[in-house]
């Protein structure tokens, strides 16, 4: 595991960043990259009371907006969509080999 890579090292039922809803892990992209709501909102064109009733468990997000909270934040899909614990928060680009 390469260094800063942030990933669990407790049981995923007990880990706050991976235990629990799909809002509760995009609360916590959000809490980690040091953006509000209403930034998060701007970077993926929707409402801010979009993130605040996904964050809350109100509503679940659309793939298609999964897909791009992966892309714009670099996070890794897995982590997002599942809460695995042994995934990394974050994608990091791999070395090229040519």
């Amino acid at each position: 595991m390469s260094a800063g890579a942030q990933t669990c090292h407790v049981s995923p039922s007990m880990c706050p960043h991976c235990a629990g809803t799909i809002g509760r892990r995009i609360k916590t992209v959000r809490a980690a990259l040091g953006i509000s709501q209403h930034e998060m909102a701007l970077q993926l064109g929707i409402a801010d009371k979009t993130i605040k009733n996904y964050e809350g468990g109100h509503r679940d997000p659309p793939s298609s907006l999964i897909a791009a909270i992966c892309e714009q934040f670099r996070i890794d899909a897995a982590w997002l969509l599942l809460g695995d614990p042994s995934r990394p928060m974050f994608k990091h680009e791999q070395a090229r080999v040519d």
